[in-house]
C-alpha cells in the first residue's frame, strides 16, 4: 500500500514539475518565483482563467491510410481516465504524433517570443493569426482531426486588464519594427497631452541652421543690415472701425493686419479682452487697397477656423493674390494637457496651429526683382510655444520673416498694440497708447540717402542667398550636312521666336 502511494505521489511531483516547467516558459518564470508574483495577484483581484474551447459536437477524423471521413459525435468518443478526459479522443498514426510534438514545440517557442521581456508590453499573439485557422488546415492535411488545444494566447493575461500609461518620448523613438507604438505620436498626445510637435528638433531660430553654416551667415548679415537702417518706431492710437487708413497720408510696401477674430473668443471662455472681436464683414471692409503700393504684399491672420475661406476673399477684395500661408504651430512643453474647450463649431479635434495668408499685388518675380523681394531665406512653419490663456499675441519670427523676404522699407501693422511696437514699422490700433507718426519725417526715414524706399543688398548677402536656376538659352541651328539651308515660309515663325529669346 505505502509502494502505490508512493508512486502516486511520485506522478504527481512529476506532472507538478512539467507545468511548472510549462508556466515558466509562457511567463517567463525564474527560480523560486511564484505565478502569483508575477501577476500580482492578491485576494481582492481576479485570478487568471485558462479558457478553453468548448469540446466540437462532430469530429472528423481522416486516416492518413484511406480518403474515407468518418463523422463521431462527442457520445460515441471513448472517455479517459486522464485529467483532460473532457476532450474527445481521436486516432492518429505515429507520424502524426510526431508532427503534433513538432507543433506543440513551435507554440511553446512562439509563447516565450510573444511574452518574452522585448516585448515590453508582455502582448499574447492573436489565436486567429498564430494558432487558429493556419494549425487547423494543416493538422487537416497532415491526417488527424483538427482540434483546438490550450494556449497561452487563449488565456487572459492580468497586465491587460491594467492601463498603460506612456510616461516619455523614449518609447517614441522611431526606427524599430516591434508591436510598440513607437512613433504613434498622435496616440502619445491622447493619452498624456503631448502634442506631437513637441518632439521637432531645432525649431528655433537660434538653432535652426547650425548644420547649414551658409544660411546661418545669410540670416546673421541680413539681421544687421536691417538694424542698421532700421529707424525708430511710429504709431498711431485709432480706432479702426470709425478711423480712416487713407488719412495716413502715405503708400506702404508690406501690411501685416492682426485683427481681433471672434475665434480668439470662443477658444477662451471667460476671459477678458481689451479690443471687442472684429466679424470679417467689417475685416473686409478695410481699405487696404488704398494705402497698397503697386507692388505689395500683405499678411493676414486668420485664426483656424471660418478664416482661412473668408481670409481669401479678403485679399481677392483688396485686389491681392494668395501666393504663401504661413502656419504657426504652437508648443504645449511646459503645460501639456487637453483643451477643456473646443473653440471651433462643429469640430470634435483640438486646432494647434493658426495660419496667416499672404497676398501679393504686381507683378514680382524672384529671378528679376532681386532689389524688391529675397525668396527662400526662411521657413513658412513657425514653432513656439503655445502663448497664455487667451492671449492673442503672435510669435515676433512673422516680423523677421517680413523683413528677410521683403527689401521694400515702408512697413504698416494693422491692429498693434504696445508690445508689438517695432524698429522701421508704423503701428497702428485702439490698443496704442499715444500717437507719434509724423509723414513727411517717416517718408524721409524710408528714402534714405538714395531715395529709393528699397533697403537695398550687399555683395556678400548676394552671393550666400538663394537664387532661381538660370534658364538655359537655346543652342544654335545647326545644318545637319554641309549643304547652304536657305529659310522658307515654315522656318520664318522659328526663326522669329528664336530672335524674340535672344533679344
Amino acid at each position: 500500500m505505502d509502494e502505490a502511494i508512493s508512486i502516486q505521489l511520485k506522478q504527481l511531483r512529476e506532472k507538478s514539475r512539467k507545468r511548472r516547467k510549462i508556466l515558466s516558459q509562457c511567463f517567463c518564470l525564474t527560480e523560486g518565483q511564484s505565478l502569483r508574483e508575477v501577476l500580482n495577484i492578491n485576494d481582492s483581484y481576479p485570478h487568471p482563467t485558462i479558457t478553453p474551447l468548448p469540446p466540437q459536437k462532430t469530429h472528423i477524423i481522416r486516416h492518413s491510410s484511406s480518403s474515407k471521413h468518418t463523422v463521431k459525435s462527442s457520445s460515441e468518443t471513448t472517455k479517459d481516465t486522464s485529467p483532460y478526459s473532457s476532450r474527445p479522443s481521436y486516432r492518429s498514426s505515429s507520424s502524426s504524433t510526431r508532427n503534433r510534438s513538432k507543433n506543440r514545440k513551435r507554440d511553446r517557442h512562439n509563447a516565450r517570443r510573444s511574452n518574452s521581456p522585448r516585448s515590453k508590453n508582455y502582448r499574447s499573439r492573436s489565436n486567429e493569426s498564430n494558432y487558429g485557422h493556419s494549425q487547423k488546415s494543416r493538422k487537416s492535411e497532415e491526417g488527424y482531426s483538427s482540434l483546438k488545444t490550450l494556449h497561452p494566447s487563449t488565456m487572459s493575461h492580468v497586465d491587460d486588464l491594467k492601463p498603460k500609461f506612456f510616461s516619455d518620448s523614449k518609447t517614441f523613438l522611431k526606427g524599430t519594427q516591434s508591436l510598440n507604438p513607437h512613433n504613434d505620436y498622435s496616440q502619445n498626445f491622447v493619452d498624456t497631452g503631448q502634442r506631437p510637435q513637441n518632439f521637432i528638433r531645432d525649431f528655433g531660430m537660434e538653432e535652426r541652421f547650425e548644420e547649414y553654416p551658409k544660411l546661418r551667415e545669410l540670416i546673421k548679415l541680413k539681421d544687421d543690415q536691417i538694424a542698421d537702417i532700421a529707424f525708430d518706431p511710429m504709431y498711431i492710437h485709432a480706432d479702426l472701425k470709425v478711423y480712416d487708413l487713407h488719412q495716413i497720408g502715405c503708400e506702404f510696401d508690406v501690411i501685416l493686419i492682426d485683427p481681433p477674430l471672434e475665434e480668439y473668443q470662443r477658444r477662451a471662455p471667460g476671459a477678458k479682452f481689451n479690443q471687442a472681436p472684429w466679424d470679417f464683414d467689417e475685416i473686409i471692409n478695410l481699405p487696404i487697397e488704398t494705402i497698397a503700393s503697386q507692388r505689395a504684399f500683405v499678411f493676414l491672420w486668420c485664426g483656424s477656423a471660418e478664416g482661412l475661406d473668408i481670409g481669401r476673399d479678403c485679399l481677392r477684395k483688396w485686389g491681392f493674390r494668395r501666393c504663401e500661408d504661413i502656419c504657426w504651430v504652437k508648443r504645449n512643453t511646459k503645460f501639456p494637457r487637453h483643451m477643456k474647450h473646443l473653440e471651433t463649431m462643429g469640430s470634435v479635434l483640438e486646432h494647434t496651429k493658426e495660419h496667416c495668408l499672404m497676398g501679393i499685388r504686381g507683378t514680382v518675380r524672384r529671378n528679376t526683382d532681386s532689389q524688391f523681394i529675397h525668396a527662400n531665406v526662411d521657413l513658412d512653419i513657425i514653432i513656439t510655444e503655445e502663448p497664455e490663456y487667451a492671449s492673442t499675441d503672435k510669435p515676433e519670427e512673422i516680423f523677421h520673416i517680413i523683413e528677410h523676404f521683403c527689401l521694400g522699407t515702408r512697413r504698416l501693422h494693422v491692429f498693434g498694440n504696445d508690445n508689438t511696437i517695432r524698429r522701421g514699422w508704423v503701428t497702428v490700433g485702439p490698443s496704442i497708447s499715444t500717437t507719434n507718426f509724423n509723414v513727411d519725417k517717416y517718408l524721409k526715414l524710408c528714402a534714405g540717402p538714395e531715395g529709393k524706399f528699397m533697403l537695398g543688398t550687399k555683395p556678400d548677402i548676394e552671393l550666400l542667398r538663394p537664387k532661381s536656376p538660370t534658364k538655359k538659352m537655346p543652342s544654335k541651328i545647326k545644318p545637319t550636312n554641309s549643304t547652304t539651308i536657305f529659310p522658307t515660309h515654315s522656318h520664318i515663325p522659328i526663326l522669329h521666336e528664336y530672335i524674340k529669346d535672344r533679344i
